[in-house]
């Protein structure tokens, strides 16, 4: 019997010892609550978006950085994977993790001793290293003026800054990091060629974030979304540079474009009609009274007026980026422009002026539809002088 009871409190006790440090304890940091991953999702996978976050490149960062408006702070981290520490007494392999300068504020946690990472130190030039405090102990025997000492890694050196406290660790995985080291490395040139930080297509980084007060997920979904939507325009535009620079004629990338668009506009035109036969089958029960009712259907007049909005929206729509590829030097932009570059404010201002027409042009329409119907009403409810 108290074999028995053993096992099974035994078992029990281990479970929910699991359930409670994975699960139930929070994380140790500040306000955890409000820390969010970053990340892009390839929306090919039928998977929730929130389920499997992809990693990121440095420039994806820099941009949600400086155009973010529900953020608090935001920064990225990766794995550097085993360095090799030394110090005057011999070799120690040693995890490594490089972060930007923002995460630990961004998390509220203080080191122990001395002090985490300054902004300007994530600029190449800078070596500084954080130590955990397991490793601080361990390799340098708890040794309180280690803030200030030169260690090199992997034939670099780097100076001691801090000691972060007991039970510390960032990020939480199976392997915890031993030490910290800016982004300077990462973002300095070897050998002439430029950082892996310059290149968009480079996606090794991990991206966390606080919440602004009062900001919700959905409202931080939307504004990543928005400033994300503009580097499928950066791509596209490369792409056009390519083609300039491979002897494409501005009339032939011209033709190509209001091509695409006049095609998409048809697309929609199908689209519509099919949706305006569903509807008119809707108004027909909808308005029983109304005179000729049983003849409304889309004959060729209709077909025709709706095929010359299609090809027109398509058209006008395509006006646009055809005007950017006539005016802009689409072969010189694959030299003068990183990689990674946003685009203009010019091009920022025209295409926010869109979005703003395009709102405008939508609330004219609903406001006029709720007219129509409103007018409508009131004409089936002005009598006729007989008895229908």
């Amino acid at each position: 019997m108290v074999l028995t009871l053993a096992l099974g409190i035994g078992a029990n006790t281990a479970v929910f010892s699991v359930l409670n440090a994975v699960l139930l304890r929070p994380l140790p940091f500040n306000q955890p609550q409000n820390l969010v991953a970053i990340g892009e999702y390839d929306t090919r996978e039928k998977t929730d978006p929130g389920t499997d976050i992809n990693s990121i490149s440095y420039l994806d960062y820099v941009d949600w950085r400086n155009q973010n408006k529900v953020f608090e702070r935001i920064a990225v981290y990766t794995n550097q994977g085993v360095s090799t520490l030394t110090d005057g007494n011999g070799a120690l392999h040693v995890q490594a993790e490089s972060v930007s300068a923002d995460l630990f504020p961004l998390l509220g946690v203080q080191p122990m001793l001395g002090r985490t990472f300054l902004p300007n130190e994530d600029n190449p030039g800078n070596h500084v290293v954080i130590l955990s405090h397991a490793l601080w102990q361990r390799r340098f025997g708890a040794d309180r003026n280690v803030v200030g000492k030169t260690v090199t890694l992997d034939g670099q050196q780097f100076e001691v800054i801090g000691v972060m406290p007991p039970r510390f660790t960032f990020p939480i995985a199976a392997v915890s990091a031993e030490l910290w080291v800016s982004m300077s490395s990462l973002r300095e040139s070897k050998d002439g060629s430029p950082p892996m930080t310059e290149q968009r297509d480079n996606d090794f980084f991990e991206c966390i974030a606080r919440l602004k007060p009062n900001v919700s997920i959905q409202q931080a979904q939307a504004n990543v979304d928005s400033i994300t939507a503009s580097w499928r325009s950066l791509s596209r535009n490369r792409e056009l540079s390519i083609r300039a620079a491979l002897g494409a004629g501005r009339w032939r990338i011209i033709k190509q474009l209001l091509a695409e668009s006049t095609l998409l506009g048809a697309l929609g035109g199908l689209a519509g009609l099919v949706i305006a036969i569903w509807g008119i089958d809707s108004l027909k029960a909808f308005l029983p009274n109304v005179p000729r009712i049983d003849e409304i259907s889309p004959d060729l007049l209709v077909l025709v007026v709706t095929a010359i909005a299609s090809l027109g929206v398509g058209i006008v729509s395509g006006l646009f980026p055809a005007w950017r590829a006539w005016h802009s030097k689409l072969a010189v932009s694959l030299h003068d422009a990183p990689r990674g570059a946003s685009e203009s404010a010019s091009a920022h201002r025209a295409r926010s002026a869109l979005v703003v027409v395009e709102i405008v042009l939508a609330l004219v329409l609903l406001a006029s539809a709720g007219l129509l119907v409103e007018s409508f009403i009131r004409l089936q409810r002005v009598p006729g002088g007989f008895d229908s």
